[in-house]
């Protein structure tokens, strides 16, 4: 079995869990919720790297099943592939968990197992989680489908049993929280606008008594010149034109003086003659 544990006893006095606004959005991850200690040994992974994936594997598995129920270890129901499939450095797939950075893996089977005995070494921690759940689920389906009034009455009964059952109260769920707490400058009303003051100065470059000149007109853009096609008639009259009179064709030049003229002989040449 490749997990060792090592497992920490806890008080068996039953830990209360106050449905308040972060337990109401949150649930089992709200900051007021314990958190299994517990330490559990999966290997090939360190105890850091196995303490996040551990926290992602329980979110995955909370949201792949339905409500009304604790947390259900025989099953993945198709965590990694539905879901959160990534959180931080972790990746999620349908074999497991892993640690892309450090390339730490644990499969679901190791997570599962590790998940239920930290459950069973620390059972008041593992119900007073599934009870922030339901708070949580009773909070988003009340409200889910308009008003408490449309929710479906046989859903909300059985988060109600369930919420029961963990040793809760649903009566001690707050009404629906506002999304966003107003600030101050909301909750103190609109402010009144004061009316802006007459410039008292003649100065041109104070602002707002500056003249604004009109932006220049651009000139109007001339028409696009469009080329004529010659028509039939122009081109028979062309051709007769061509006949009558035929392209001049130039004579050769022909050699000037200076280039038939014998070119003197110099000093050197003269020497040879007779």
């Amino acid at each position: 079995m490749p997990e060792q544990l090592s497992l920490m006893l806890e008080a068996a006095a039953t830990i209360a869990v106050e449905p308040t606004r972060d337990v109401l959005v949150h649930g089992a991850r709200a900051r007021g919720v314990p958190k299994h200690k517990a330490v559990v040994h999966v290997r090939g992974v360190s105890a850091s790297t196995l303490k996040r994936m551990l926290a992602f594997a329980e979110d995955a598995l909370r949201y792949n099943q339905g409500p009304g129920r604790a947390l259900d270890l025989t099953n993945t129901h198709g965590a990694g592939t539905n879901g959160p499939i990534g959180r931080g450095n972790l990746h999620a797939d349908s074999k497991g968990v892993e640690d892309w950075h450090t390339k730490e893996h644990a499969t679901w089977p190791h997570l599962m197992r590790a998940l239920r005995a930290q459950r069973e070494a620390e059972p008041r921690i593992a119900q007073a989680r599934d009870l922030a759940e339901a708070y949580h689920y009773l909070h988003a389906y009340s409200f889910a489908y308009g008003s408490p009034a449309d929710a479906p009455p046989a859903l909300i009964a059985a988060i109600h049993a369930h919420i029961v059952a963990l040793e809760g109260d649903p009566r001690q769920r707050r009404p629906h929280p506002p999304l966003a707490q107003p600030s101050r400058a909301a909750a103190a009303g609109p402010r009144e606008r004061l009316p802006c003051p007459a410039p008292t100065s003649s100065d041109p470059r104070r602002r707002g008594t500056r003249p604004v000149s009109p932006a220049p007109r651009r000139p109007p853009r001339a028409p696009p010149r469009t080329r004529a096609v010659p028509s039939i008639a122009d081109t028979r009259r062309d051709t007769s034109m061509s006949e009558r009179n035929p392209p001049y064709q130039a004579t050769p030049p022909t050699p000037s003086s200076r280039s038939t003229t014998q070119r003197p002989a110099h000093s050197h040449e003269r020497a040879r003659l007779p």
